[in-house]
């Protein structure tokens, strides 16, 4: 345990005494001001602002581009967010997707992405017949070109939607 000396004065601060839980002395507290202002006593009543005080609010933004997405299921492997893209001419898919649900990528056919991207990308290849889950007995069975990218991506063309009718 330290000692404390008894006659300790703190410069521009106010005195108050505390008492420890298990010893019956009383130790000085010191609150220091950052100016030579006093500081009010601390009490048990409620405090009113009268002043005018800055608020500062934090708005979520939206990003600039919004994009349709909907949950589905291939296989037994839940997607958060499948990309309805209506501007998309094919239906695309990233190799850890098929990896995970362990689907064979057909790489004999290949196709020209250059046209989608600022810099030439070429297809992987192509997995036939992917089950695609929409809802409770609404599955569909596809093709989708597989492109490698560096996150999970699902992409439902203009053409599937079309095919099946759907409206964004």
């Amino acid at each position: 345990m330290i000692q404390q000396a008894k006659n300790y004065e703190p410069a521009l601060a106010q005195d108050k005494s505390v008492k420890s839980k298990d010893d019956d002395f009383s130790e000085p507290v010191s609150v220091v001001s950052k100016s030579n202002e006093k500081i009010p006593e601390l009490s048990d009543e409620e405090d009113i602002l009268d002043g005018p005080m800055e608020i500062d609010f934090v708005q979520k933004k939206e990003p600039t581009t919004s994009i349709a997405t909907v949950k589905c299921k291939i296989g037994h492997l839940k997607i958060p967010a499948m990309a309805l893209d209506s501007c998309a001419e094919l239906p695309i898919i990233t190799p850890d997707i098929i990896e995970h649900i362990k689907a064979k990528i057909d790489k004999s056919i290949k196709h020209d992405l250059s046209g989608i991207a600022t810099i030439p990308i070429e297809s992987i290849g192509v997995v036939h017949d992917l089950p695609i889950t929409l809802a409770l007995g609404c599955t569909i069975y596809e093709d989708f070109v597989v492109v490698k990218y560096s996150k999970p991506m699902l992409i439902f063309s203009n053409s599937l939607l079309k095919k099946y009718r759907c409206a964004i």
